[in-house]
């Protein structure tokens, strides 16, 4: 990406692609057709593609310069390309480029290495004699079978017309490789190798997610996005052994934090055997070529990539859907209560041993709305009713079956707080037998449920109108938190000395206050999350005392073990929502209703993985 600013003229906007310096629409829809890839508006670096230059009318694309990512002395393609046009069931063509090398017997199964190119106008034509030279060398090079496609639809943002992959397009290219290209070789499926630039990788990451469990090989993702990652895909086993992913990512990059998310995704959500190269220096886009070339020789089995993974990290427990709430059972294994709602029931589960599967404990009748507990204790909102089992699901009983309660809290001394519907909140020492009120009107309701590691537990409450309150077993009513100075706080958190909050304000900011929020000190953060431009589903979880737990979004995660002093990301929360952490002792889990995560930090080095290859 060059940058060019003289006598106070326009920025001039000149994106380095994969074979020739092209200018690069980026609009906001560029990426994929998820609502969440609003948020690239706010993203650092963003604006700078809102002025961009039309060469379109300078340069005769007919002749196109050499590709300047390509080596001076790389030879030209041995067999002669040939270009054809596959059409779908549903009538949407798709143009593309291959080259059958001299030799090959094609009624053999033969390897294919497929590229998706990034934004760029033109025509499909030219977007395969942009990038099949190239695509062509890297892969005759490793006895690869080249094609190219040509995206068969355009955008047309403000600026210029713009040829870009839609959602349409993931159904057209599994039909292809299944019907279109063999007409002309015998594919071999589990060796296909997709290759993406920036908006092509954003493509085959969706693509990944809706056909790739049809293929095997390598999934090279080059500065892309990885957006909307779906945290219930679980793939068969089979897939994950032979379908291998590659991401780099370059410090310059505007999708640089997407690209660890995506690493993190595979990696540590799906599973998948991932490497990559993380954090070179460059611009979007920068040393595509000979990251290709790096991530086909591993594919293939030429060179080995040692595997160097980011530390701390989240680990997948759990790919359910409707996860009502997770508890732990005072040991190290997990409690879950997952929601049945076409048949209006709950199953409540019990992990076999630690990170291990799930032992199906009992089903229980009705609407499940909240769920907690501590040891053995469990406790669950079922039809507006408050529940407890002591015994894995054997037997129940619902306390005060008069009393609608619509959400409940347990923290680290055993304490359940439940907020019923008219009544404020309220507590019991002695799992229900008798409570206390904490005070507040009908409109009161808990606000955070991270109580279970901290000594000296606090209860945070809000009301319709987004206003705060501390309080706890051992003071009568509620204090009223202060707006921080950045304005009121959407998300608090207690660590047994300190609060902490993250205003409703702009880009993400965090609070820590010794007064129990009467005042506000700001904490400095790193950049990356400095730069992050949403506070709506992003939380902050108190883990202990001086430790603290930022998540959600695009954000992933970040802690910090030194009061807030400095922060190192936890990979592998690759949601595209905000959602709850409980943590009891060092079992910290979370969930957003979509999967369960667990991290335990005490397996883990207090540092921040930064490959070296």
């Amino acid at each position: 990406m060059i940058h060019v600013r003289s006598n106070g003229f326009p920025r001039v906007l000149v994106i380095l692609g994969f074979g020739v310096f092209l200018p690069m629409v980026l609009p906001v829809a560029a990426f994929s057709d998820s609502p969440e890839h609003n948020e690239l508006l706010a993203m650092p670096g963003f604006e700078e593609f809102g002025m961009l230059v039309d060469w379109r009318n300078d340069v005769d694309q007919t002749s196109l310069p050499p590709d300047p990512l390509m080596p001076p002395d790389t030879p030209a393609p041995r067999s002669t390309p040939q270009t054809d046009t596959f059409v779908s069931a549903s009538g949407r063509a798709l143009m593309y480029r291959y080259a059958i090398p001299d030799g090959v017997n094609v009624s053999e199964p033969q390897p294919v290495l497929i590229h998706f190119h990034g934004n760029n106008s033109g025509s499909q034509e030219h977007m395969l004699d942009i990038w099949f030279n190239s695509t062509s060398s890297i892969a005759e090079e490793r006895g690869l079978i080249p094609v190219v496609v040509a995206s068969p639809e355009t955008r047309n943002p403000p600026q210029e017309e713009v040829r870009q992959w839609m959602s349409e397009d993931r159904q057209l290219v599994h039909e292809f490789l299944q019907n279109g290209l063999t007409t002309h070789l015998t594919v071999d499926h589990e060796r296909i190798y997709f290759d993406g630039g920036s908006q092509g990788a954003c493509f085959l990451h969706d693509f990944m997610q809706s056909h790739g469990e049809h293929y095997g090989g390598g999934f090279y993702g080059g500065c892309g996005c990885y957006n909307s990652p779906d945290p219930t895909w679980d793939p068969p086993e089979a897939f994950k052994e032979r379908m291998k992913v590659y991401i780099h990512n370059t410090t310059g990059d505007f999708l640089f934090e997407a690209g660890n998310r995506g690493y993190a995704y595979y990696k540590y959500t799906i599973g998948l055997d991932t490497r990559g190269d993380l954090d070179q220096d460059g611009p979007h886009c920068a040393l595509n070529s000979q990251q290709r070339r790096v991530a086909l020789d591993w594919f293939t089995g030429v060179n080995e990539i040692p595997e160097e993974p980011f530390r701390p990290h989240w680990s997948r427990i759990s790919t359910q859907e409707n996860i009502v709430g997770l508890a732990v059972d005072g040991g190290e294994r997990v409690w879950k209560l997952v929601d049945q709602p076409e048949s209006e029931h709950a199953l409540l589960y019990r992990q076999a041993n630690p990170g291990q599967g799930w032992l199906q404990a009992a089903e229980v009748q009705g609407q499940p709305t909240g769920f907690g507990g501590f040891g053995q204790n469990l406790f669950m909102i079922m039809d507006e009713s408050l529940r407890h089992t002591s015994d894995g699901g054997q037997t129940f009983v619902t306390i005060d079956p008069e009393v609608r309660v619509n959400s409940i809290a347990v923290d680290s001394e055993g304490v359940i707080y439940r907020r019923g519907y008219n009544l404020g909140l309220y507590w019991s020492s002695n799992l229900g037998s008798s409570w206390q009120s904490l005070g507040g009107f009908y409109w009161l309701s808990m606000h955070h449920d991270a109580i279970m590691s901290i000594s000296d537990p606090r209860i945070i409450a809000n009301n319709s109108q987004s206003d705060l309150f501390l309080s706890n077993t051992k003071r009568d009513g509620l204090i009223a938190l202060q707006d921080t100075p950045s304005g009121r706080a959407a998300s608090a958190s207690w660590d047994g000395a300190e609060l902490w909050s993250i205003p409703q304000t702009g880009s993400l900011q965090v609070f820590r206050s010794s007064d129990e929020g009467q005042s506000w000190q700001k904490v400095t953060l790193s950049d990356a999350m400095a730069g992050y431009s949403r506070w709506w589903g992003t939380r902050i979880t108190a883990l202990g005392s001086g430790k603290v737990l930022v998540h959600g979004g695009y954000l992933s995660a970040w802690l910090s073990e030194d009061h807030g002093e400095s922060w190192q990301r936890v990979h592998g929360l690759e949601t595209g929502y905000g959602g709850a952490v409980s943590a009891q002792g060092e079992a910290i889990l979370f969930t957003d209703g979509q999967a369960a995560f667990r991290l335990n930090l005490t397996e883990f080095p207090n540092r921040i993985f930064r490959d070296a290859f």
